[in-house]
């Protein structure tokens, strides 16, 4: 119990700090640093690292989080709006930069199936949350961080 309350409450500083990431008046780096340091925080919390090469994937785990958060655009023209497929790709490719996690745990499967739901998590979000920013972006946030634990799965 008391690790979904840690998941479900770090989850929700996430979606804030990637709101206020978005938002005018605040830094960009808020989400950037923010969310990757909480992603990289549970996966040292629960994510059954016992080796120190477990532990030296951390902090590159949190750099390609970070690289992937400071786009949406990835190898796509940059649109006047972003549509749901941009959404998804960069779900997809923050789930990704948690690959270095899935090679020493061998946990691809977990790391797999996290890629897929974040990708069609914030391809889903953006239809249903389109119409608020805060909202939407806190959503974003919170998917991200909350499928960490499908990551912890033995298969």
């Amino acid at each position: 119990m008391t690790r979904i309350i840690v998941i479900l409450g770090v989850s929700v500083i996430s979606g804030i700090l990637y709101r206020l990431g978005g938002k005018t008046g605040f830094n960009t780096k808020l989400r950037d640093v923010g969310c990757s340091l909480l992603i990289c925080a549970l996966i040292g919390l629960f994510g059954g690292l016992n080796t120190i090469l477990g532990w030296l994937c951390l902090p590159v785990c949190f750099g390609l989080a970070w690289a992937a958060l400071t786009t949406y655009r990835y190898f796509l023209p940059k649109p006047k709006d972003y549509s749901w497929y941009h959404y998804a790709l960069h779900g997809f490719f923050v789930a990704f930069a948690a690959f270095p996690y899935a090679l020493v745990t061998k946990h691809y499967l977990g790391f797999g199936l996290r890629c897929l739901v974040c990708a069609v998590g914030l391809g889903v979000w953006y239809h249903l949350a389109k119409w608020n920013d805060d909202l939407h972006e806190w959503g974003r946030g919170f998917i991200l961080t909350l499928t960490v634990p499908l990551m912890f799965l033995p298969i």
